[in-house]
């Protein structure tokens, strides 16, 4: 069921502007429709809607920042929590091994090792490639267009094959 309250849409609102204007009779002759007032209230529906939606627009901008701050909080609370569980579990297993027992079982929960070999770095905690020898690093090259230099080529006259310009507008929400 459609709403009569309300408001006709934005591209209404600048269609029916459009079609007051290609049909009036501009040199004033015809006094049965006023043209000037029809026009003004179409305008003012016109501002109303725009203002509404630009308000939406912002509102949502808001909403989008808040869920970005939101979810940085909440990795930092998962990162916290994931350091406590590594620590606590290395607590758990250095009370479990120092005692000599290979495992640990209750009727709730249980506990028991694995055995695994790891590749530590005595040099760093975080190693980097310097703290290698040059025979085990590995090198990783990423390739992608360089935007930058190529809009400075283009904005000089040069020619990029299967690259342009494009000029936009960017509208700006305060």
């Amino acid at each position: 069921m459609k709403n009569t309250n309300s408001t006709p849409s934005l591209y209404a609102l600048d269609e029916s502007i459009r079609a007051v204007l290609e049909c009036a009779d501009l040199d004033g002759t015809d006094e049965s429709i006023d043209i000037n007032k029809l026009l003004d209230e179409l305008e003012m529906q016109r501002e109303v809607k725009l203002e509404n939606v630009l308000l939406y627009i912002k509102s949502r901008i808001a909403l989008g920042k808040a869920i970005r701050e939101e979810e940085k909080n909440l990795a930092e609370r998962r990162k916290a929590i994931e350091a406590q569980v590594e620590s606590l579990k290395s607590y758990v297993a250095n009370s479990i091994l120092s005692h000599g027992d290979k495992s640990f079982e209750s009727a709730r929960v249980k506990a028991t090792f694995r055995a695994s070999t790891a590749t530590v770095c005595l040099l760093s905690d975080k190693p980097t490639d310097k703290d290698c020898p040059e025979e085990f690093v590995r090198e990783k090259i990423t390739r992608e267009p360089n935007k930058e230099a190529i809009k400075a080529a283009l904005e000089e006259g040069k020619e990029v094959a299967g690259w342009a310009l494009e000029k936009r507008q960017n509208i700006q929400i305060k």
